[in-house]
């Protein structure tokens, strides 16, 4: 049994297809004005069905790129905590220390943290 596999490709780029497209609907238009209604018709639908699908796709892109944006802070912070440099004993004695702390005391602790920091450029207990 023998069987033939026959594939033709054939791609037209999107401008050229409406191009084609929109000539054809501006042909009818101005030969045949009884088609005027539904040519205005069709059109508005087309144009709105195209401004929906751009709207959709752009809200796609949106979602797509705050997902990447937290995917890429969070391998940041990975690849900080994983330095060698990175005082991890230090971060966790510091976050103890503030679990500890009243929470009316909280805010300056952090903030004498910060200052403390920023003075001596260690983040020393």
């Amino acid at each position: 049994m023998t069987t033939f596999d026959f594939r033709v490709k054939f791609t037209l780029g999107t401008g050229i297809v409406l191009t084609i497209i929109g000539s054809t609907v501006v042909f009818f238009y101005v030969k045949h004005s009884n088609l005027r209604n539904v040519l205005e018709f069709g059109t508005t639908v087309a144009a709105t069905v195209a401004g929906l699908t751009g709207a959709s796709y752009a809200a796609q892109s949106l979602t797509r790129s705050a997902e990447e944006t937290k995917t890429n802070r969070t391998l940041s912070f990975i690849s900080r905590w994983n330095d060698h440099s990175f005082e991890k004993k230090l971060v966790i004695q510091l976050l103890r220390t503030l679990h500890d702390q009243p929470p009316s005391n909280v805010k300056d602790f952090i903030v004498n943290k910060i200052d403390f920091f920023k003075n001596k450029g260690d983040m020393a207990l």
